[in-house]
């Protein structure tokens, strides 16, 4: 239920019909999130309930569209992205003790957490990545946020960790940062 999973989701969703990302607005709106709880969902604290998943999907199903079209263009990607979250809760829950270490090392100082996750980007993404969008676009805190806390760093970490990352991989990086 966390919003920015669902987000994420209903992102691909849109792609498999060729139709661009939906604003993190549309989100607040499809789902009827209040704006207390779309302050939260921006900062990545709000979870959905039930209810309001299911009447937000509800909301986007075009009773007039066939059946195998539905089942491609929603259910495949709908798939497709609960398999990504579950792996995902399995590889956080191997790595959340080194990446709390590793936040405690920098004392949650926003320039080594952004040092971190560049050791994680391709060599061609890493220099034009700047640090305001490491934390507005990943970490949800403001652009020029000096320290980011805890429970952010590693909510931020799960929401953006993709299907190529791998534990020996993101251990890596953090050996090659915090030694």
């Amino acid at each position: 239920g966390k919003v920015a999973a669902v987000h994420a989701l209903l992102n691909a969703i849109a792609q498999s019909h060729n139709k661009p990302p939906l604003p993190p607005r549309a989100i607040g709106s499809i789902f009827g999130l209040d704006p207390g709880q779309r302050r939260s969902a921006e900062e990545g604290g709000t979870r959905l309930t039930l209810e309001q998943l299911t009447d937000g999907l509800k909301k986007m199903v075009n009773d007039r569209e066939p059946q195998d079209k539905f089942e491609q263009s929603v259910v495949v990607p709908m798939r497709s992205h609960t398999l990504r979250l579950a792996r995902t809760r399995d590889i956080m829950a191997e790595l959340t003790p080194r990446l709390t270490e590793l936040h405690q090392q920098v004392e949650g100082r926003t320039e080594g957490l952004f040092a971190f996750v560049r050791e994680l980007m391709p060599d061609d993404v890493r220099e034009a990545f700047p640090k305001a969008a490491f934390c507005t676009e990943l970490m949800h805190v403001g652009p020029t946020a000096a320290t980011i806390p805890l429970p952010r760093f590693l909510a931020g970490m799960e929401d953006n960790l993709d299907e190529d990352d791998t534990v020996e991989g993101i251990c890596a990086a953090l050996d090659k940062v915090m030694s």
